[in-house]
């Protein structure tokens, strides 16, 4: 995800610079949506589909589960966690090879 993630952020902020301050501030927003401090038991009903949609919650959740003996692990959510890291790795490579040139003359 996080390889994907910087693929696909390298070429549309070296296109467009401003993004730089977007990405950090998206970034930070995305730490709290990740339950790492708190599980996701924890969360309201109300916005706990704001998590769940997470790709990251997963991950965390089987950590937490194999580390303390405790969190929720469905195979629903680690294949939507891997389904999504795939597509998204498989989206960001057509993007950057597809730009790859182009940034050479923007750089």
């Amino acid at each position: 995800i996080g390889l994907s993630l910087g693929l696909f952020f390298s070429v549309v902020t070296a296109k467009y610079r401003d993004l730089m301050n977007v990405v950090s501030l998206g970034v930070r927003l995305f730490m709290f949506v990740t339950p790492v401090i708190y599980p996701v038991g924890a969360v309201p009903e109300k916005v706990r589909w704001l998590v769940e949609i997470n790709p990251l919650t997963p991950l965390f959740e089987l950590f937490r589960f194999a580390m303390l003996g405790e969190g929720y692990v469905t195979s629903y959510g680690l294949s939507y966690s891997v389904c999504f890291a795939l597509t998204a790795l498989f989206l960001a490579t057509l993007l950057f090879n597809k730009q790859g040139d182009k940034l050479i003359d923007i750089v």
